[in-house]
Order: structure tokens, then sequence, then C-alpha cells
């Protein structure tokens, strides 16, 4: 759930994920169609200063298609303003004296469909930031940037704005993939399919959109068309593929897509319902934060998990935002000067900043972490110049100041206690031992 204000002090005059009836704010600037980043969109006021003063809001072609299927944006059409992915677009921002120019590159973030993050770039003063939205990105998606790149080497950034959504102690370090997911999720599917022909599947999500790729494999594996609601059908009319798998007529149907939220009896379609407690009805939901709820009391390692007293009922380990991993796989990648996190719940900017610095040691395994243990086990990172060198919590003999000496010296994280600390060698030792 983002927390982020909507604005970066360097660039005056928008607004990102959110919307303000603010007369110093001329262009907004949205990321992907989840709520959550379009605060504010609903009010008629704010609707009516947009088309008053003909201000744009700018999203990738895909997520203006999905806006315009909603009726509730009907007023908000001819704003919709499609940018096409990893081509640098100048924009003006404002029409008077202070008016400047800036650079957005728009580029995949693979959160949902349309999904994108944006590189801001101004001359002057000179400024670059990358604002992530929210996403998931391997390690190697991000090497495939152009937008991160110069002609030699990469672009130097200012500031990075970052998706934190699992940035806290006790969530994964590392969150298997949703290809890896579904690998372990298609058997669990087929023997329930094969077992009876009038058996089917309940796919239950928090959000309507963001599990595409998920409905293809299913409807793929299933043989079938998914049933669907009016309102979710209509989101992606005119998207191939899509409109081609979905049905709003439940008959006949083996994979059910008709309710949002947590499995509930009463929201339902008549189909649902009347086979819930039968026995015909694999309920699957696809939810990173359930299924933790869950793997605390299920220690397993398969990415699912059966729930006790419900047989038919499943977590699926899904995740559609970055792992601490993946974070940190950004961070270290772009080496910003500077990290803003854009979801700050339950804890604190520095306690989300010093989890990733502590996580220097990579845990190849899902495993939950909880506060008292610390650190998760596994391999270090390696330094970016190669070398064989310690932790991030080590000093840095380079001539170059790390990130993370860097951000201590701005405050941005906890700076090294003066008492001594066990090593991170111990500490990952003591660790290893306790899993084996």
């Amino acid at each position: 759930m983002s927390t982020f204000g909507g604005r970066i002090p360097q660039l005056p005059g928008l607004m990102i994920d959110r919307f303000e009836d603010d007369p110093d704010i001329r262009a907004y600037f949205l990321s992907h169609d989840h709520s959550d980043h379009q605060y504010g969109i609903d009010d008629p006021d704010l609707q009516s200063y947009i088309i008053k003063d003909s201000l744009k809001i700018y999203a990738s072609p895909l997520t203006v298609r999905m806006l315009r299927n909603r009726r509730k944006f009907e007023e908000l059409h001819d704003a919709f303003h499609p940018l096409p992915l990893d081509v640098p677009h100048k924009i003006v921002i404002g029409s008077s004296e202070s008016a400047y120019p800036v650079t957005v590159t728009l580029t995949s973030a693979e959160h949902i469909v349309g999904s994108v993050m944006f590189v801001f770039e101004r001359e002057t003063p000179k400024f670059r930031c990358l604002y992530t939205g929210d996403f998931r990105l391997s390690k190697q998606d991000l090497k495939l940037k152009r937008c991160f790149k110069l002609h030699r080497g990469l672009k130097p950034f200012d500031a990075i704005y970052f998706d934190s959504t699992w940035c806290t102690p006790k969530n994964l370090w590392n969150i298997p993939t949703r290809e890896e997911v579904l690998r372990y999720v298609e058997p669990l599917v087929n023997t329930h399919l094969q077992e009876d022909e009038s058996n089917y599947i309940c796919v239950y999500t928090m959000y309507d959109v963001g599990y595409e790729n998920l409905l293809l494999d299913l409807a793929r594996i299933a043989d079938s068309a998914v049933h669907v609601t009016e309102e979710r059908a209509s989101l992606y009319k005119g998207f191939p593929g899509m409109t081609d798998i979905l049905t709003t007529e439940p008959r006949n149907c083996r994979i059910h897509f008709c309710q949002k939220g947590y499995p509930s009896w009463k929201k339902s379609c008549s189909q649902v319902r009347r086979d819930y407690n039968s026995g015909r009805v694999m309920r699957l939901v696809f939810s990173y934060k359930k299924f933790i709820e869950e793997h605390k009391e299920n220690p397993e390692q398969n990415p699912y998990v059966q729930n006790k007293k419900d047989k038919y009922l499943y977590h699926v380990c899904w995740s559609t935002h970055p792992s601490l991993a993946e974070v940190s796989d950004l961070v270290n990648y772009l080496s910003p000067d500077s990290l803003h996190a854009n979801v700050i719940k339950g804890c604190s900017e520095k306690d989300i900043l010093t989890t990733l610095q502590r996580g220097s040691i990579n845990s190849k395994k899902w495993h939950v972490r909880d506060a008292s243990e610390g650190l998760a086990c596994g391999e270090k990172h390696k330094p970016k110049d190669g070398s064989n060198g310690n932790s991030s919590q080590s000093t840095d003999d380079s001539a170059s100041e790390s990130l993370i000496d860097k951000l201590r010296r701005k405050g941005c994280i906890e700076k090294r206690s003066a008492s001594p600390s066990p090593s991170l060698d111990k500490l990952e030792a003591t660790k290893l031992r306790r899993l084996e």
C-alpha cells in the first residue's frame, strides 16, 4: 500500500501516483492502475480542475486503455495521455516564468499489466531520479534497461524512490518468482482436475488486475475459459489474449476468477456457492501476505501451504512486489546518492534502509526471518569491483565511498555502534548450523 506523498522536491509542478487539487501542479504521472496509487482521482472537484485547466495524466498506453475502460473515469478520457515505453519524452512543466523542461522515460515495471517505472531527468539544475512505483524485476531484467545506461557505463542517479512493500525484517529475503510458483502449482491443479471431470479451481486475489499471466497459464492447464465478473471482463476489453480466455458465463468453466479478496461463500457466483463445500472446488489464494501468515505455522519449502482446517484451500506465495534481495539488487546496480521508501507502514524509513543494508548476506532459502534472528544465512554479495571483500558492514578501504557509508553520512541509516559486535562471518556460521 503506497504511502508516497506524490511530490519530489527537485521536480516542482508535477505529481506522481497521487492527485491533489493544487494550482502549483501542472502535470500528473500514474505508474499503474491500482487504487493505492490513485489517491484523490475520484474527487469530482479534482476532475473538474484537471479538465478546466487541460492538464494531462501521463501513463503507459496499456494503463491508459484500462483507465478508459473504467466507467468512473469517463470524464477524464481526454486527460489520459499515453507515453510509449523506453523512449525519452521531453515535457514542459508549467506555463509561466517558472516553467521548465523535464525528460521522462517510462520502462516496464513488471508489477501488473501496463505498470511502469519513471526515469526523470532535468538539466537545470541537474537532477536525475528513478521512481519505481510498484515493480518486480530481477537483476537480469535491470541490466536490460536501456534507460539506465549511458554510452559507457550507467547513468548516475541522484535519487531512487523505491517500492518498499516487503522491506521489513519479518519478510522473506528471497521470494520465489512467479514463474517458479507456477511450476509448483501446475501439478497441484492438474491432480485436482483429473480426479473428477466436475472438479474446478477458484482463484482469489487482492486486486482485479495484475494476474494476467497466471490466468493465461491456468486456462492452458485446464483447457478452459476463465469465469469472471462483468466488471473484470470490461477491464480487459481490447486486450489481445485476455479477451479470448475470459467469459461471464460460468457453465463449463474449470477456472473461476469471479470473486475479489479472501474466499467467501456469500461473495461467490451461484455455481461456486452450490459446490463450495462439496470437494469439487479447490480454492487457491494467490497472496504473499496470506502465504507468510500460514508459512509461520507450516514451515514448508513449497511456495504454497494447505490450510489446516480446509484441505481444499491453499495459500500460494504470489508476489507482484520485489523481495528484499531484488530491491537490494536495484540499489547496488544503480548506486544512487539517496534512497526514499515509497511504502512506510509499521516502521520508519531508517528501519527499511537498515534492513536492506543488513541483507548483504543473501539467503537462498524461502525462510521467514523473525526480528530476533537478525540476518538471513547464505552467500555474501561481492563488491562491485569483483574483489572478495567483506560484507557491506565492514570498513571500505577503497578510495570511493560506498553507498552504505554515503547513506550513513547523510543520516539515512544508523551509524555503526562504537561497541564491538559479532562478526558477520560468525553470525552466518551460527545460522547455517541452526538450519542444518
